[in-house]
């Protein structure tokens, strides 16, 4: 058993993505805005040397990009009745999904305003030890090539309600953190439960293989954000994926709710917002606007603050 003092905990209400990014510990993350507004958030880590345990809330449409912690076999929990539909890795989440971020920790996501999530991370020898403790078999979903598994609603209900019970008692008193019935849910009851789920369900969701707009899509998405001032045009960007122009509109829309012409929009004022925020006091807007290829200075003002809830000299202000 992990020492008492080894937990810790932070918890913190953000409206810039910066902030998330810093207190998102072992993560690496690069998210996009993709609807109207000014973005904010809440964030809670429980973390010892072997399990991490996460809460996010986020208010706003996003392009979800990154790893996971690495030496960690991490787990992801849809909050009930907050976790509108959603894509993860390629396809769509459904009801009661517990899914399971493959060994490559890489992952990508498209998420809706209000989406919630709680994410486990376990060190993967404890994993291990816990595997054998349920004397799981050594094939399992694990070193599959599956992704996700289905718990009953009332499976998922207990796990959520466990997950939550940690995080109140961690904001309401740091010193509960000390407290052995905090401990025994953190480093065993949780761990526990989501591995023997894995391990006794019998709905391993099995993925359709990606449809050829699919395949185009995400050729697509990896050359853009290949690209940093100087993006294709839709039509180079077909070329690039090898679809026809009325496929990858579909596979935008279907995504995205918006074409790629508008998605290619917002990705490159996404990159604007990211370096006025890191600029030094000396930048001008319009020479970062004119780098990535806004000339007309009004109208790239007023798509900023539409997208971001503020105008251009605001975040460099704040930077």
């Amino acid at each position: 058993m992990e020492d008492l003092h080894d937990i810790t905990y932070i918890g913190l209400e953000f409206n810039d993505f910066e902030v998330f990014k810093e207190a998102a510990l072992k993560w690496s993350l690069d998210f996009k805005q993709l609807d109207s507004g000014k973005f904010s958030g809440d964030i809670g880590i429980i973390e010892s040397p072997q399990i991490q345990i996460g809460t996010t809330n986020l208010n706003r449409k996003l392009d979800q990009r990154g790893s996971t912690p690495a030496g960690y076999r991490t787990f992801i929990i849809p909050k009930l009745g907050v976790c509108n539909p959603y894509f993860w890795r390629g396809y769509e989440v459904s009801d009661n999904e517990l899914l399971i971020q493959p060994q490559s920790r890489d992952f990508f996501s498209i998420t809706n305003p209000g989406w919630g999530i709680y994410t486990v991370s376990i060190a993967e020898d404890l994993v291990s030890d816990l595997l054998e403790k349920l004397k799981a078999p050594k094939l399992n979903v694990l070193d599959s090539s599956g992704e996700a598994v289905k718990l009953s609603p009332q499976a998922m209900k207990r796990l959520c309600r466990q997950l939550e019970f940690l995080f109140d008692m961690a904001k309401q008193d740091p010193s509960n953190l000390q407290k052995k019935v905090f401990m025994k849910i953190f480093t065993e009851e949780i761990p526990s439960m989501i591995l023997n789920n894995i391990v006794t369900s019998k709905q391993l969701v099995s993925r359709p293989p990606l449809r050829i707009r699919d395949i185009s899509f995400r050729k697509a998405i990896n050359y853009l954000n290949s690209c940093n001032t100087e993006m294709p045009t839709v039509k180079e960007l077909c070329l690039i994926s090898g679809s026809s122009e009325r496929t990858m509109e579909y596979a935008f829309n279907g995504k995205y709710g918006f074409g790629p012409k508008e998605f290619i929009r917002k990705l490159l004022l996404n990159h604007v917002q990211k370096e006025l925020t890191h600029a030094k006091p000396s930048t001008k807007v319009k020479d970062v606007a004119h780098r990535y290829g806004f000339s007309h200075l009004g109208q790239f003002a007023a798509d900023y603050k539409k997208l971001f809830g503020e105008l251009p000299s605001e975040t460099l202000t704040k930077g």
